[in-house]
């Protein structure tokens, strides 16, 4: 009889999957499978762990995080090495994670960063006593000998993983693996901000931002924002006046400031920031309001830079700091580096909303992965292997009914094609693919939108 355990089988769907993409580009936070993989991965350290110990206080929830600090109180007996232990000490110390479950989060990805996690657990594992205090339970993974060694086997794979996670945004780990949109500035010297603040469970959320201030500068901070930190000093859970302390002792030096931003991704509220802000009273409908306006005016910009009015499926909505778009003129051809992960049969229509649909069905079963090189031309589109130069696809923009993206991980993104001419296609398939960044998806498919009022003149 095997052993295994569904939670093993989740981790290597998603390991596998994360070397798949670190080959091209380095995972960063916004990747879609880190969240799954980190929830994951957490899981696997919390199951059969006992579920609470005895301390002077009495009794106290048990969490992973607990025997990572008794492994530094062990660190002469089993040698541990000495990143693992400055890890350690420098999540004790950091002030924007005040609970276990927040400090266990923080060890996690700094070790990801670090790739020092497999070494971790493999001196947790040489410790028996320890082991069997914490995973005493015949449910657990770490518990068992098989598993556990499994479960190494996996975390060597992970440390052939290229992890880029801004360790700085770590605010809402107690809370939730999901990480907002983090922005460093560094603004003009100046006595204020501008921006007023409202403390909310720790927090220093901005209630109202003065116009014409320095904040307020090309919606640099706005109303719901969180500032994080403050000359490099975290916020989080920070005594009443330290903002303007802290600005009067650097008057006359620039700002330096970190905004955990209210608009997700996708120009839609982050998610735990909604109940804070509701209990401050701000106005959520106003909010999201703001970030339709703004999706709004990106979608306008976007057609004044190209230059003529494009057809609402070549429209590129999405969270962007872009300024310049790529215009090919006739006779020329762009050629993109990207990664092409599939296709998927959507149906005998190739409407847009399709799009994220195929991109869902290919990111499941992730059967071909191939670096290529996505030329744009005068009258098609042409995805060729980049070192064969075998062609892989081939479409003229009459095929192409519609483009886009994930709107919450726009490096993905995609464009639908007919068997023929869309108006009389009666198949239609979604080819995916998977850019270094946003701002690439975001070039190729403004590129390829050129293509639909181009090809008008050009059949």
């Amino acid at each position: 009889m095997s052993v295994s355990d569904p939670l093993l089988k989740e981790l290597k769907g998603y390991i596998f999957e994360l070397r798949r993409l670190s080959e091209v580009a380095e995972v960063r936070d916004y990747n879609p499978t880190v969240l799954p993989f980190c929830s994951t991965l957490e899981k696997i350290l919390r199951k059969g762990l006992s579920a609470s110990t005895r301390t002077a206080f009495g009794l106290t929830a048990k969490d992973y995080w607990y025997w990572i600090e008794i492994l530094l109180v062990r660190k002469t007996l089993n040698k541990l090495p000495v990143p693992i232990c400055d890890a350690v000490e420098l999540v004790k110390c950091c002030k924007k994670v005040q609970t276990n479950q927040g400090r266990g989060r923080l060890f996690l990805r700094i070790a990801l960063m670090k790739k020092f996690l497999p070494v971790t657990i493999e001196h947790f594992c040489q410790e028996k006593s320890l082991v069997q205090s914490f995973y005493g339970s015949a449910t657990s993974i770490l518990g068992n000998e098989i598993l556990a060694e499994i479960f190494q086997s996996l975390l060597c794979e992970i440390s052939q993983i290229k992890f880029r996670l801004n360790l700085k945004n770590a605010s809402f780990l107690d809370e939730t693996w999901l990480l907002g949109v983090y922005k460093m500035y560094e603004f003009v010297p100046c006595k204020d901000l501008g921006v007023s603040l409202r403390f909310v469970k720790g927090r220093a959320v901005v209630v109202d931002i003065r116009e014409g201030s320095v904040g307020a500068e090309d919606d640099q901070i706005e109303v719901g924002d969180v500032l994080d930190e403050l000359y490099g000093e975290p916020l989080f859970g920070c005594r009443k006046g330290l903002v303007s302390s802290l600005m009067e002792k650097f008057q006359g030096l620039p700002v330096y400031a970190c905004i955990i931003k209210c608009s997700y991704f996708n120009w839609s509220l982050y998610p735990p920031l909604r109940e804070l802000l509701m209990e401050l009273g701000v106005d959520i409908r106003q909010l999201e309001s703001r970030f339709q306006r703004k999706t709004e005016e990106f979608e306008s910009s976007e057609m004044l830079k190209v230059g003529r009015k494009l057809p609402p499926h070549a429209l590129v909505p999405g969270y962007m700091d872009l300024d310049e778009v790529p215009v090919n003129s006739p006779g020329e051809s762009a050629g993109f580096k990207v990664v092409y992960l599939g296709v998927a049969y959507v149906g005998n229509t190739g409407k847009i909303e399709q799009v994220e649909e195929g991109i869902k069905k290919v990111l499941i079963t992730f059967h071909m992965k191939k670096s290529v090189l996505i030329n744009v031309g005068e009258t098609k589109v042409a995805v060729c292997e980049r070192h064969s130069k075998h062609v892989l696809v081939s479409k003229h923009f009459t095929e192409i009914s519609a483009c886009g993206r994930r709107t919450d991980f726009p490096e993905y993104f995609a464009f639908i094609a007919g068997e023929t001419t869309c108006t009389v296609a009666k198949e239609f398939h979604c080819y995916v693919f998977e850019s270094e960044d946003h701002e690439m998806s975001k070039t190729v498919l403004c590129s390829i939108a050129q293509g639909f009022e181009r090809t008008h003149w050009a059949v």
